[in-house]
């Protein structure tokens, strides 16, 4: 069985476990490519590019208007963003991997102290398969399970702090 793990510059394949290769693979800019490939080359896991939302709430001059102009694209109670906005704390989640219309439409509406900032969104373009050999991915982008732990730091999850 051949097997593909893709990350950014380099491709590392082990042909029936007889070692590694790197095949050098053009890098997206800016973004880490996190693939993982069948025997035949077809993906099994990709890392799509999506944005999440924030606030800095003590940037936030009027909180009941930002929270009903935001309400209608995140799908939210304007009240329970409102809440969320009436805080001393200096940084709130208000909704993570968006929609590329929903943060196209929060971006657009130009709001002080409301920001987006890019992360990834794990997909398994054909589903179940071998699901329970691939595993899954945090939040973080992080594997936590099958291989993608097993080959996180091949696949770009972990991250020197």
């Amino acid at each position: 069985m051949r097997q593909a793990l893709h990350h950014s510059d380099s491709t590392w394949t082990s042909p029936d476990g007889a070692g590694r290769e790197a095949v050098q693979t053009p890098r997206a800019a800016g973004f880490p490519t996190r693939t993982i490939f069948d025997r035949a080359g077809r993906e099994l896991a990709v890392s799509l590019r999506v944005s999440s939302v924030f606030a800095q709430p003590p940037a936030i001059a009027n909180p009941r208007e930002t929270a009903r102009a935001l309400a209608p694209i995140l799908g939210q109670s304007a009240r329970e963003l409102q809440a969320r906005l009436n805080t001393d704390k200096p940084f709130v989640w208000l909704q993570r991997q968006l929609e590329p219309r929903q943060a196209e439409a929060i971006g657009d509406l130009g709001l002080k102290g409301i920001g987006l900032v890019p992360e990834s969104r794990r997909y398994y373009p054909r589903q179940d398969l071998a699901s329970h050999v691939l595993g899954a991915v945090g939040l973080d982008d992080r594997g936590l399970e099958g291989v993608e732990h097993l080959y996180d730091d091949l696949l770009g999850g972990s991250r020197n702090s």
